[in-house]
């Protein structure tokens, strides 16, 4: 959320100062951008929270908790929309003396069409809307049911359909659930008034390279994280004889309805595996439920219920909460050649640290490095700009298996900010970026016993200092910064400080 209000002001600044001194107040005022987990193209898990309640380990309901979630006017701004359409230009309308009113026009490219799944790995969501065989209405009256008999009405087999990334953030989503789900209505509303008719930027649009000196984009790969999810809807009929609760799944047949008592229903199916039992009866919000969930990981697309996914996987995935293609958006604004380099997450001597030169790279393309992995081994792969726009500089870091809600807490994290800081700070400093060629202790939890050698892992830089207690050489090891200069060689590339560096 934080990177989409950071982008909100970069754009309401445009619009409050002079064009000429936008860039200059930039330059000014911000030297460097950390976007760390950015759903650039918005997140999936947004849409569930939306439709059944996500409590992020809360004791409330799903209900309650999609009523919490839905009362946020924020919460539509993660949505996942396509990367291939853009809003107007409201900058220059606003120069252009253009005050029109309204729904922004939203343009999409050729490739949105020609293209499957918006450039996501596959659609969003399948929803299974529920149809009633009775004649009623998805919400009936009172007055048209009150004299039916209940136990003889049949559901009708469900219409499933299938959102993309754009049908979901142009509204057609709810637009085609609003029949049977009032919630529906008021988010359709806030996404037309607050989002696509905002004066100053309509967020669910690809972000283009902010005009800032350094940007350092950061997040995890390589996670199960969750694509999409197939809803089923429920309908329910309150009549004389209770609350009865029609619930559809297309892997069913023969249906029928029993009504037990006025909370509890189950459904009945002539089918030779058995039967199915649908939750407790209760009304909106509780009126979607999940049958099925698409998750990616490590570059292929699997669906919780084994079924074949269909789609277009990326190389990796994303961080268990943003897919990959959202995050790497960043990539696109890279230079058109990039220097690439692999190195263990742990403190390394730099025997399994990779480079490659010069990549060339094209805009809204992926960049897939050449190079090797351990399997037991946790990478960061930098991607840097080789070639870029004079007095800018980009950088993407990916982090193997770093969660999404805890990457800030990780301390390989917080050592390469602390190197680069400090890097970009000191006047001998050469090079763009920080030197990935070692990384040795810095504090005393890096110190360790090497078993496997019989020896302090890092004898130059770690000493052992007994405390009364200890019972074994793995504890109690401390880091002592004496050698000043292995300390600026490890947070400056290549600085000539002595003669060892």
């Amino acid at each position: 959320m934080g990177n989409n209000v950071f982008r909100y002001f970069l754009e309401w600044l445009k619009l409050e100062i002079a064009p000429k001194h936008y860039v200059q107040w930039l330059d000014e005022h911000i030297h460097a951008y950390f976007a760390v987990g950015s759903p650039f193209l918005g997140a999936t898990e947004i849409v569930k929270a939306a439709l059944s309640g996500l409590t992020f380990g809360l004791p409330i309901s799903e209900g309650t908790a999609r009523l919490m979630s839905n009362s946020f006017g924020s919460t539509l701004w993660m949505m996942p929309f396509s990367k291939h359409c853009k809003g107007d230009n409201t900058y220059w309308k606003h120069f252009s003396g253009n005050t029109r009113k309204g729904h922004h026009t939203y343009q999409c490219d050729v490739q949105e069409f020609q293209l499957n799944y918006s450039g996501w790995p596959t659609n969003i969501v399948n929803v299974e809307i529920p149809s009633v065989r009775a004649g009623f209405d998805a919400y009936p009256s009172i007055s048209e049911i009150a004299d039916t008999n209940l136990s003889s009405m049949e559901c009708g087999l469900p219409t499933q359909l299938s959102f993309s990334a754009r049908e979901v953030s142009d509204g057609t989503l709810f637009k085609s659930i609003q029949d049977y789900d009032p919630e529906s209505k008021r988010l359709l509303y806030r996404l037309e008034k607050s989002y696509h008719g905002d004066p100053v930027l309509n967020p669910l649009t690809p972000w283009e390279r902010p005009p800032i000196k350094n940007i350092f984009c950061i997040y995890g790969i390589d996670s199960k994280t969750e694509l999409c999810g197939v809803y089923q809807g429920f309908i329910y009929l309150f009549g004389s004889e209770g609350v009865t609760e029609c619930v559809l799944d297309h892997r069913f047949c023969d249906y029928s309805l029993l009504v037990v008592n006025d909370s509890s229903v189950f459904l009945a199916m002539g089918n030779q595996v058995g039967y199915y039992f649908a939750p407790s009866g209760k009304p909106y919000p509780d009126n979607w439920i999940i049958t099925d969930v698409i998750y990616e990981i490590e570059g292929s697309l699997f669906s919780r219920s084994g079924n074949q996914v269909e789609g277009n996987p990326g190389r990796a995935s994303g961080d268990e909460t943003v897919p990959y293609n959202s995050l790497s958006w960043c990539k696109s604004w890279l230079g058109p050649k990039v220097n690439i380099t692999r190195a263990p997450q742990s403190e390394h001597d730099g025997s399994d640290v990779q480079v490659e030169l010069n990549v060339e790279h094209h805009h809204d393309a992926d960049i897939v490095p050449n190079m090797t992995r351990s399997p037991r081994v946790k990478y960061i792969t930098y991607y840097e700009d080789s070639e870029s726009i004079p007095g800018r500089r980009t950088a993407v870091w990916e982090l193997d298996k770093a969660n999404h809600r805890n990457i800030v807490r990780s301390p390989v994290l917080m050592r390469e900010l602390w190197l680069q800081m400090w890097h970009d700070i000191h006047p001998d400093a050469t090079s763009k970026f920080v030197t990935k060629a070692k990384r040795g202790p810095l504090r005393d939890e890096d110190c360790y016993w090497d078993y496997a050698k019989a020896r302090c892992a890092w004898p130059e830089h770690c000493e052992y200092r007994y405390v009364f207690g200890d019972v074994h050489l793995g504890q109690s090891w401390g880091y002592f910064a004496q050698d000043k200069s292995y300390v600026l060689y490890t947070s400056l590339s290549i600085v000539a400080l002595n003669d060892e560096a």
